[in-house]
């Protein structure tokens, strides 16, 4: 039996201003997506009633991922040459830096992965989750399920209908699934 805590945070609660304020110490230089991240990982390690163990595993979960850093980096290539490219901007591109900054919020060090794509990768994290945990690799795998709005997204609904039939919204859920105990 797998046990599941959830927590889903209001897009409308993360305003600049609040999320600029998350920006500080080894977390300043963090695109929007990566302070998404860390957004749902500080908020859900204040609403967890008991800590995690550090074995746990993390899985970040997106369609899109940090769109608005990666056509960002895109655009420079197009600018600029490769030489010139901006470091920081390249490594936050991808799912894996958003995923680094909620393990390290998390103090987590058990396996830590980022999965994206465009056909449902909840249902495929799930499935992972569940494998793990009937294992007995991980004790709790943390899901952070975390969609940036861009101009992208605002289109995919227009771009993709079956896939995405309804306009897709910056979104920040974390769930807690845990193996328990029989009759729990």
């Amino acid at each position: 039996m797998i046990r599941a805590f959830e927590l889903q945070l209001d897009p409308g609660e993360l305003t600049p201003d609040r999320l600029r304020a998350l920006r500080t110490g080894a977390f300043r230089r963090l695109d929007r997506y990566g302070t998404l991240a860390l957004a749902a990982a500080r908020r859900f390690r204040t609403e967890l009633s008991r800590p995690l163990s550090p074995e746990s595993a993390l899985l970040t979960v997106s369609s899109f991922g940090p769109l608005t850093t990666s056509f960002g980096v895109l655009a420079e290539l197009l600018t600029y040459s490769e030489e010139e490219l901006s470091a920081g901007g390249f490594a936050h591109s991808v799912y894996n830096a958003a995923s680094a900054v909620a393990a390290l919020e998390l103090g987590l060090h058990g396996p830590v992965l980022a999965l994206g794509g465009f056909e449902q990768p909840e249902p495929a994290a799930l499935e992972l989750s569940r494998c793990w945990l009937a294992c007995g690799w991980v004790p709790a795998v943390v899901l952070m399920i975390l969609e940036e709005a861009s101009p992208v997204t605002e289109l995919a609904a227009q771009w993709y209908p079956e896939r995405f039939p309804e306009p897709v919204v910056e979104r920040l859920r974390v769930v807690l699934l845990r193996a328990g105990e029989e009759g729990e």
